[in-house]
């Protein structure tokens, strides 16, 4: 559409700066000049438009290189030291109870670092009774789909089990009111820490609180010989611990020539320790030697 001489001035004066001066001239002086104007104020936009895509370019670049610039996360082995800590970085707060990780912490971990968890297959060993001073004992086999690239089993199904005693002797109200559901969460939390590899670290299931029954008077009289549960016991925990029963029982201050001298109080200690250094709390005793499956023959 063709543009009067006004709308020609109006235009140059309003959009483009020009004077009143500057346009006082006849219409085909203005329309070159509206041109021109027109055409300059592309190329500035133009020019503007490629300035900012460079900008931009520029922060993409910046962004890129900061990510290029941080550290990447390095994944250290299964059989290296540092990996250990590397797990106990992906437990959450309420997945851990005093640095100790729960069992539902283990399987969520277990499933994120090494695959799905496939099985979990119970197997409850003796039940509690009064005979057993009520302890039960189960052995949990867990199965997993090892999906870990770097795993030496990459793509195979791993089983780990583990067993797990409780009773009033070594375990906190009301925990072992529930004895066989407690002893199943504690048998698997040790299969999924193997499972994990983690070494020095105990489940937080696994730990027997410091108020635990420590009298057994109310089943026994305290000079009562030792039973044989009370040795059955005595001899699963040592296996555990890895602790020649012979040289525990000897060694403290009394010596025994035979473990049917041990009374059934002095017995009950021995167990509450010797679960104490299977959950970490206490040590072997200096010379006691490696748990000898033969040492009922010599006892």
């Amino acid at each position: 559409m063709s543009m009067t001489v006004a709308e020609l001035r109006k235009k140059l004066k309003e959009e483009h700066g020009f004077t009143d001066e500057e346009v006082n001239v006849k219409k085909n002086i203005l329309k070159a000049k509206l041109a021109l104007a027109e055409s300059q104020s592309e190329v500035f936009d133009q020019a503007e438009m490629e300035d900012d895509i460079v900008g931009e370019n520029k922060d993409e670049d910046v962004e890129i290189q900061n990510v290029a610039e941080e550290e990447p996360v390095v994944i250290p082995n299964i059989d290296s030291p540092e990996w250990s800590d590397y797990v106990m970085t992906h437990f959450q707060d309420d997945e851990m109870d005093n640095g100790h990780p729960t069992c539902d912490g283990l399987r969520r971990v277990t499933e994120l670092l090494i695959g799905p968890i496939v099985g979990r297959k119970v197997n409850v060993i003796q039940a509690p009774s009064k005979n057993n001073y009520g302890t039960s004992t189960v052995c949990c086999i867990v199965t997993v789909m090892n999906n870990m690239p770097n795993h030496i089993l990459y793509q195979q199904i791993i089983h780990e089990e583990d067993a797990a005693d409780v009773n009033k002797y070594n375990t906190q109200e009301p925990y072992h009111m529930h004895a066989t559901a407690t002893a199943t969460t504690r048998a698997e939390a040790r299969a999924l820490r193997k499972i994990l590899r983690l070494r020095t670290v105990i489940a937080a299931e696994e730990l027997a609180d410091d108020g635990v029954i420590s009298d057994y008077g109310d089943i026994w009289k305290p000079d009562d010989q030792i039973d044989e549960e009370q040795i059955s016991l005595l001899d699963v925990v040592s296996e555990r611990c890895d602790v020649n029963v012979l040289d525990y029982v000897n060694s403290g201050e009394k010596q025994y020539k035979n473990i049917k001298e041990v009374s059934k109080t002095k017995a009950s200690e021995m167990i509450q320790h010797l679960n104490k250094i299977q959950q970490g709390k206490s040590e072997k005793p200096v010379g006691v030697g490696t748990y000898d499956a033969n040492w009922r023959e010599n006892r």
